[in-house]
């Protein structure tokens, strides 16, 4: 379930295929603390950044950044085609 409501003009679907739209992620896998993908918790040696992407909260100013990452495993299923 979400906890923010998100404009859906800035999620970031494009340019993360194969990734969830924030809006459907949970608070640690937006903060790079789970695998965007498969809810894996990560750390500093199991984590591959995904670099940083904004979305936009509805009533709130400006744009948010988030910095999503991937566990090894799930990065390299999606990267090996």
């Amino acid at each position: 379930m979400s906890d923010m409501t998100f404009d859906p003009r800035y999620l970031p679907a494009t340019s993360l295929p194969g990734v969830a739209d924030a809006e459907r992620l949970t608070r640690r896998q937006r903060d790079g603390g789970d695998c965007v993908h498969c809810g894996v918790t990560l750390g500093p040696e199991t984590a591959v950044g995904l670099g940083a992407q904004v979305y936009k909260v509805v009533g709130v100013a400006g744009l948010t950044e988030w910095r999503p990452r991937a566990c090894r495993t799930c990065h390299t299923r999606r990267t090996d085609t």
